[in-house]
């Protein structure tokens, strides 16, 4: 039993010899790395642009001697939206679109201008007629009204030269009073009590039948006291 176990254990001994004799020939180690690492050396990457060649540079303008350049607008394309009918060239610049408000602002002007020089233009001294009209209107409807500027002008009307209403205030905004009217001839007077503070008398006169159809419409400008305005009308 003895000797087995040694020729086992000889066996055993003679075979890791081989196997260890065998690795020690075979086997390299991986040598240890150095530093620094040396890096490759590149080939220089060609351009096509010659190095002698300088890149042009870039003139920016200048907005302050130039400012056109923030006003001008670009040409638009033949493709672009457009509002309103095309006006014609013309070297002086005006609006596209005109200003609703511009036809109010020159009227308003022009009764300023009316109240600022009223004092100075001499007083219209003439009675004025209205005209003659036949109508199968039971009454008219009078609307009157201080035109230009409210300053204290008073109007008195007549009809067939009986007095049918002695002050009359003539304010900013229209007002009416009704006169009713009697079979045949109907003369109606319309007069200038007095000139206000501002210039002469300034009103407004409408006259309407009564379908509310205006008959007839005056106005006078600075017309001075005691002067009238007439009119005629023919009931049938």
């Amino acid at each position: 039993m003895k000797q087995i176990l040694l020729f086992i254990c000889f066996i055993s001994f003679v075979l890791t010899g081989f196997a260890q004799s065998d690795f020690g020939t075979k086997f390299k180690p991986i040598p240890a790395a150095k530093f620094p690492i040396k890096q490759k050396k590149t080939a220089p990457i060609k351009t096509d642009i010659p190095p002698d060649i300088a890149i042009p540079p870039i003139n920016v303008p200048n907005v302050f001697k130039s400012p056109d350049i923030l006003t001008s607008k670009p040409t638009p394309s033949p493709s672009s939206y457009q509002i309103g009918k095309k006006k014609e060239l013309s070297m002086i610049p005006v609006d596209e679109f005109e200003n609703p408000g511009d036809i109010y602002k020159e009227k308003m002007e022009k009764d300023l201008y009316k109240t600022l020089h009223e004092n100075d233009a001499p007083l219209l001294r003439q009675n004025f007629y209205f005209g003659d009209f036949k109508t199968k209107s039971l009454f008219l409807t009078v609307k009157y009204r201080d035109y230009i500027y409210v300053d204290g002008d008073l109007l008195r009307i007549y009809s067939n030269g009986k007095i049918i209403k002695s002050e009359l205030y003539l304010e900013g905004i229209l007002k009416e009073i009704k006169i009713d009217l009697a079979d045949g001839i109907n003369k109606i007077d319309f007069e200038a009590l007095n000139t206000g503070t501002s210039g002469g008398n300034t009103a407004e006169i409408q006259i309407y039948d009564d379908k509310n159809v205006l008959i007839k419409s005056n106005l006078w400008d600075n017309l001075a006291a005691g002067f009238k305005g007439s009119i005629i009308m023919v009931k049938e």
